[in-house]
C-alpha cells in the first residue's frame, strides 16, 4: 500500500516531467508473457508514461529481456527463472523511464524459484531514496520461505531515508480473512 505522492519538482536528477501533473506514477502489471505484448502495452500508457514499470510474470530468459525494446524505458532490473521452463513461467522486471537516474539492486540471493522472485531498483526522490521492489509468487510456492526472504530484503535495505513501494503479484487473497494475509500485513507494518 502506498500512501504517499512524491513531487518530482526538485528532484535534481529529473530533466522534464514524464506525466502533465509532475507525479511520481509507477504501473504494475501481471503481464503473463511480455515478449508478445510489448506494443500493446506501449499504447496503453499513453500519452502520460509513468516513471516505472513493474511487470511480473513476463515469462522472459535473460537475453530475451536485454534485448526487449520498450519505448521511452530502459530495463532497471529483471528476476529470470532457470529451472521451471515447462511447469510456469513468472519473472518480475522493473523498466525505469529513459529520463530517470537509477540503480539496481542485486537480490538475486534472495530469490527462490516459485517461493519469491524479485527484484529492485532505487531511485533518489529528494529528500528520500525509493527502493521499488517487482515480486512475483507462485500460488505453489512456499510461503514461509517468501516471508522470511521479504523480511530479509525489508530489514538489510531499511533506513530512515529509505521508502519502499512493493509492486507484484503474491497470490494471497485479501477477500477472505486468512493466516497468510495477516501474516503478509504484519510483516509490511513493521
Amino acid at each position: 500500500m502506498v500512501n504517499k505522492v512524491h513531487s518530482l519538482e526538485n528532484d535534481t536528477n529529473t530533466s522534464k516531467p514524464m506525466n502533465g501533473k509532475n507525479l511520481f506514477k509507477i504501473f504494475h502489471q501481471n503481464i503473463r508473457g511480455l515478449k508478445s505484448k510489448v506494443d500493446k502495452l506501449s499504447n496503453s500508457l499513453l500519452p502520460d508514461y509513468p516513471n516505472i514499470l513493474c511487470l511480473t510474470e513476463h515469462h522472459l530468459k535473460n537475453f530475451e529481456i536485454y534485448n526487449l525494446p520498450v519505448d521511452q524505458f530502459k530495463l532497471g532490473s529483471k528476476f529470470c527463472r532457470h529451472e521451471y521452463k515447462n511447469g510456469g513461467w513468472g519473472g518480475g522486471c522493473n523498466f525505469v523511464h529513459e529520463d530517470l537516474e537509477f540503480s539496481s539492486i542485486s537480490l538475486d540471493k534472495y530469490c527462490k524459484e516459485k517461493d519469491i522472485e524479485v527484484c529492485a531498483v532505487r531511485l533518489k526522490i529528494t529528500p528520500i531514496q525509493l527502493v521499488i521492489l517487482a515480486i512475483y509468487r507462485s500460488p505453489s510456492g512456499n510461503f514461509t520461505n517468501f516471508l522470511k526472504n521479504l523480511d530479509s530484503i525489508l530489514n538489510t535495505w531499511h533506513s530512515n531515508k529509505v521508502e519502499f513501494v512493493v509492486c507484484g503479484d503474491i497470490n494471497t487473497n485479501y477477500l477472505e480473512n486468512c493466516n497468510k494475509m495477516q501474516q503478509l500485513d504484519a510483516l509490511l507494518q513493521t
